[in-house]
């Protein structure tokens, strides 16, 4: 099932032995549109500390409960290494997480390569320059670089009001991001169109993404305004399912990855 990402703040952490915290943001790698970790803020039991915890150790979110349970226990997160704000995070630092948690880091796992991508073209990557890694405080351990500096991840809170322009003019901003949570993966970004067609909202894929300018909150898309024009509409009180999931990629020319039929 497709969910709003801004829909899964506040849900409440829970360790195998106790509440853990409750989430503020989700981190995306900006190449494979994946989620890779929560940030927790942990309230009063661990001092108000934001953590990040990574999504391969989480249960799937139980929406109507708002609740995600993690195989930590508390005293686990209380000696991993709690995170600045202040995002990108580099893969350098994300390499000493993932050996706290015994886990691979996402570019060495096949998950890494999961994803729709448009015929005849291939995933979309966008050029991203180097950017200054955020303050981190090791817990139990220092952290030990183990892979280059290479800026990725992504704020979700962040990206949310970006401008989106097609390849003749401008369509709107973001609203949200759709993501699985099966996987976790992003599967599409909900767009308000409302300073150009007013009361609409589509979805777009982040494959017909073509260039990303960060530095001015900026998205190109290399489709035109006709094609989101007569794209399926998004309706925040619907419920998104394959049916709609199919729609849309095939309106945007994708096909999956290996064949597979879109989730």
């Amino acid at each position: 099932m497709l969910w709003r990402a801004s829909s899964i703040k506040g849900f409440e952490i829970h360790g195998s032995d106790g509440q853990i915290g409750a989430v503020t943001d989700l981190l995306f790698d900006d190449k494979t549109w994946t989620t890779k970790w929560l940030t927790v803020h942990t309230g009063p039991w661990l001092f108000g500390h934001t953590v990040l915890l990574q999504v391969s150790i989480l249960g799937k979110p139980d929406h109507d409960a708002r609740q995600v349970f993690v195989r930590l226990t508390r005293q686990q997160v209380k000696d991993s290494p709690h995170a600045a704000t202040d995002l990108p995070v580099s893969q350098s630092i994300e390499a000493g997480v993932s050996r706290y948690d015994e886990e691979l880091p996402f570019w060495q796992s096949e998950a890494s390569s999961r994803g729709l991508r448009p015929e005849g073209t291939t995933i979309f990557m966008p050029h991203i320059g180097l950017d200054a890694d955020p303050l981190f405080q090791a817990g139990s351990a220092a952290l030990v670089p183990a892979a280059p500096v290479d800026a990725t991840l992504r704020s979700v809170t962040d990206v949310t009001g970006y401008h989106i322009a097609g390849t003749d003019g401008a369509i709107g901003h973001v609203e949200d991001l759709l993501f699985d949570d099966g996987d976790w993966r992003i599967r599409y970004l909900i767009v308000d169109t409302k300073d150009w067609l007013p009361g609409l909202r589509v979805v777009v894929p982040p494959q017909s993404i073509r260039e990303i300018s960060w530095a001015m909150r900026a998205i190109y898309l290399n489709v035109d305004r006709e094609k989101i024009k007569s794209s399926p509409l998004y309706d925040s009180e619907m419920t998104v399912d394959g049916d709609y999931s199919s729609r849309v990629d095939a309106h945007f020319g994708l096909t999956p990855v290996g064949g597979a039929p879109p989730c």
